[in-house]
C-alpha cells in the first residue's frame, strides 16, 4: 500500500462532527464514499480495502483500539494502516458486526470487542440523577435513546442489543448483580458486557403487562405465570419479592421477561408481600389476581391477606397519632419535675443514696459469703432507724468499720483455731504418755513374775534332788 498516496488523497476530504447526527462530509478526493456515521465516513480505496476518515484524533484512536482487540480473530476487519485521522482496513462485504452480534452466540472475545466499541460511545453520553424524577440525559453517541428512568437511560446499539447507562456506579453494580443472579433462568435479559457505569444486554421485546391489561383480561394462566415469577425471585435470592406491571413483558410465546431489577436486591426493609404488583394492577385486577392465588395457593393467599390487613391497621394507627398534632405541646409536665421543692428533692436524693447503698452492700456481703436474708434485714432496720433520727448498731459497729472488724474477727477465729489445735496436741501427748506408762508397768510385772517363777523352780529342784539321794 502506498501510504503517501493514500494520505494525499485523504487531505482532500473534510469531516466535521455534528450534534446527535452523522458527520458532515466534503469530499474533493477521487475516493468513493461508501457510508458515514456519527464518528466518521468510509471511502473505497481499492478492491478489498477501505478507509475510514474521522472528524478528530480521539475518535480515530478509540476505534483503532477496539479493532485491535480482535486482530487475532476473523470477526473484525484487518487493519493495514493508521494515521491521525484515518484507518485503512479490510473492506468487509459480509454481515456487519451489529447484525452478527444479534444472531450469533456470544463469546468472551466478542464481549471484549463490543466493550471496546462501546467505551467510545458511552464517553459521549452524560446521565445525571435527579431527585424524584427521571435522569437527565445528554446524548452525543449517535445511539438512539429508547427509554429512561430514575436510575439510568437505555440506548439501542443493534436490533438485539441495548446499553443501559446509569447515573452512578452503585446503581450499575446493583442491577448487574441482580441480573447475574437470574442468568440461568429465562426470566431476565441476557447480559453481554458490563462497564463502569453501563450494562450491554439483550433487548426485551413484546408488550408490557400494563399495556396488555388495558385490552385483555387477567386469566388464571397469566396469574399462574406471575406467581411463578415471584417464586423465581425468591429462589434466586431477591430481597424484594415484588415488581411493577410496567416492568413485566409478555413474549409472543406466552412467557414473561422482567427488566429494571436493581431495586430487588441490597434492601434492608421490604414489604413481605408483592405490594407493588398488586397496587399497580388496579383494584379490579388485584381482586381477580388474589382470587386466582386463593384457588392456586390458599396458604400464600392467607399470608398476603394477613399482611394487607396489618398494613391497613398500621395506617389507621398512624392516622390516630397525627389526628391532633398540637395536643402533645399542651401536656403539663410539671408533675414529673422533682427539684423545685427543695425538701422533696433532699428526701428523694436520700432515698436514691439508700437504694444504691443497699444494693452495693448486699453485693459485698454476698461476695463474702454472708447470709443474704440476715444482711437485708439488718440493712432495712438500719435505714429505717436512720430515717427516724435514731442510731442503731448492725451488730458489727459502724458499717464503715465493718470490713476491718470482719478481718479482726477472722484473725481471732484463726487464733482460736490454733489454740484448739494446741490443746488437741496436748491431749494427744498425755494419752500417749499414759499408754507408755501402762506398757512399762505391764513389762515390770512380767519381769517380777518370771523372777519369782525361776526362784520357785530352783527350790523345787533342790528338794527333789535331796529326796532322790535319800
Amino acid at each position: 500500500m502506498d501510504i503517501a498516496h493514500l494520505e494525499k488523497m485523504i487531505e482532500a476530504i473534510k469531516v466535521e462532527r455534528t450534534t446527535g447526527a452523522d458527520v458532515n462530509v466534503v469530499n474533493d478526493s477521487q475516493l468513493n464514499m461508501l457510508g458515514k456515521g456519527p464518528l466518521g465516513a468510509v471511502f473505497h480505496y481499492r478492491d478489498g480495502i477501505c478507509v475510514k476518515v474521522f472528524a478528530n484524533e480521539e475518535d480515530c484512536q478509540r476505534v483503532y483500539n477496539a479493532l485491535s482487540v480482535g486482530e487475532d480473530t476473523n470477526l473484525l476487519p484487518k487493519i493495514y494502516a493508521k494515521g491521525k485521522l484515518y484507518i485503512a482496513m479490510e473492506h468487509m462485504q459480509k454481515v456487519d458486526l451489529k447484525k452478527y452480534l444479534g444472531i450469533q452466540p456470544f463469546s468472551s472475545e466478542i464481549s471484549k470487542i463490543l466493550n471496546g466499541i462501546l467505551e467510545g460511545k458511552i464517553s459521549r453520553i452524560r446521565v445525571q440523577n435527579l431527585i424524584n424524577a427521571d435522569v437527565d440525559v445528554v446524548n452525543l453517541s449517535g445511539m438512539k435513546m429508547i427509554g429512561k428512568g430514575r436510575q439510568g437511560a437505555v440506548f439501542q446499539y443493534s436490533d438485539g442489543i441495548c446499553v443501559k447507562v446509569f447515573g452512578n456506579v452503585e446503581d450499575c453494580e446493583r442491577e448487574y448483580y441482580a441480573l447475574s443472579l437470574g442468568q440461568h433462568t429465562n426470566l431476565f435479559p441476557i447480559v453481554y458486557v458490563k462497564g463502569n457505569n453501563y450494562i450491554a444486554m439483550e433487548i426485551i421485546k413484546g408488550v408490557d403487562l400494563r399495556e396488555y391489561l388495558q385490552s385483555q383480561p387477567l386469566t388464571p394462566e397469566l396469574s399462574q405465570k406471575l406467581i411463578e415469577m415471584l417464586i423465581i425471585f425468591k429462589e434466586i435470592g431477591y430481597e424484594r419479592i415484588d415488581h411493577h406491571k410496567r416492568q413485566i413483558y409478555l413474549q409472543s410465546d406466552g412467557s414473561l421477561k422482567v427488566i429494571d431489577v436493581a431495586r430487588t436486591v441490597w434492601r434492608d426493609r421490604v414489604y413481605p408481600y408483592p405490594r407493588k404488583l398488586l397496587t399497580s394492577l388496579g383494584e379490579e385486577n388485584k381482586a381477580v389476581f388474589l382470587s386466582h392465588v386463593q384457588a392456586t395457593a390458599p396458604q400464600v393467599y392467607e399470608e398476603w391477606l394477613h399482611y394487607i390487613r396489618m398494613e391497613e391497621l398500621s395506617r389507621q394507627i398512624y392516622g390516630v397519632l397525627i389526628e391532633n398534632p398540637d395536643q402533645y405541646k399542651k401536656l403539663n409536665t410539671n408533675t414529673l419535675q422533682t427539684r423545685d421543692d427543695e425538701q422533696n428533692y433532699v428526701n428523694l436524693l436520700a432515698g436514691l443514696m439508700h437504694k444504691v447503698f443497699k444494693e452495693e452492700w448486699v453485693k459485698t456481703m454476698l461476695a463474702r459469703g454472708s447470709d443474704p436474708e440476715v444482711v437485708m434485714g439488718k440493712i432495712d432496720k438500719f435505714l429505717e432507724k436512720r430515717g427516724q433520727g435514731e442510731k442503731i448498731d448492725l451488730d458489727f459497729g459502724k458499717w464503715q468499720d465493718y470490713g476491718r472488724k470482719q478481718d479482726e474477727k477472722r484473725d481471732n477465729d484463726k487464733d482460736k483455731d490454733k489454740d484448739k489445735n494446741k490443746d488437741k496436741d496436748k491431749d494427744r501427748s498425755k494419752k500417749q504418755s499414759r499408754s507408755r506408762s501402762y506398757e512399762g508397768h505391764r513389762e515390770h510385772n512380767r519381769h517380777n513374775r518370771d523372777h519369782h517363777h525361776e526362784k520357785g523352780k530352783e527350790k523345787r529342784q533342790k528338794r527333789y534332788g535331796g529326796h532322790r539321794k535319800h
